[in-house]
C-alpha cells in the first residue's frame, strides 16, 4: 500500500512536497444556516450557501533523510520555511492535494508558525489553510 504524500503547489514548477507523510490529513467545511423566526410557523433556517474550508497541517521538514521519509535530496528546513513565508505573506493561490483522497482545493495560507525542539535542526510547523472562492 502507498503512503499518502501531501503537497502544496502554487504552479507545475513551485511545489512543495512534504518530506514526511502528515499526522493528520482531512478538511472541514460548514454551511451557513440563517435562523428566523415567522409569525405563524416559528423558527425557520435558511441556507445561506457554503462557508470556506479550512484545514490545519502539522508536522515538520527533517534536517537530514530519515527512514521514514518519503523521498530524498529534500530542501533544507529553513528553504521550505522560506517559501511558505513568501506564499503566505503574498497571498499566493496554491492547489493543496492529498494523493489518494478527494482532498483536491485552492487555499491560501492563513498564518504559519515553525520552530526547532530539540538538537536535530529539524524544524516543525503548524499551517492554517482557507480555501477560497
Amino acid at each position: 500500500m502507498a503512503k499518502i504524500e501531501c503537497y502544496l503547489k502554487e504552479n507545475d514548477s513551485n511545489v512543495l512536497r512534504f518530506p514526511i507523510t502528515l499526522s493528520e490529513v482531512g478538511v472541514s467545511g460548514s454551511s451557513n444556516l440563517v435562523f428566523d423566526k415567522i409569525n405563524g410557523l416559528g423558527s425557520v433556517n435558511l441556507f445561506g450557501g457554503s462557508n470556506l474550508k479550512t484545514t490545519e497541517l502539522s508536522g515538520f521538514f527533517p534536517n537530514k533523510a530519515y527512514s521514514f521519509c518519503n523521498y530524498t535530496n529534500f530542501k533544507k528546513p529553513y528553504e521550505f520555511v522560506r517559501m511558505l513565508e513568501k506564499w503566505m505573506y503574498s497571498g499566493t493561490k496554491l492547489r493543496y492535494i492529498v494523493t489518494d483522497t478527494h482532498t483536491n482545493i485552492q487555499v491560501r495560507i492563513s498564518s504559519f508558525t515553525y520552530r526547532e525542539q530539540d538538537s536535530t535542526r529539524d524544524v516543525y510547523f503548524e499551517i492554517s489553510l482557507i480555501n477560497f472562492f
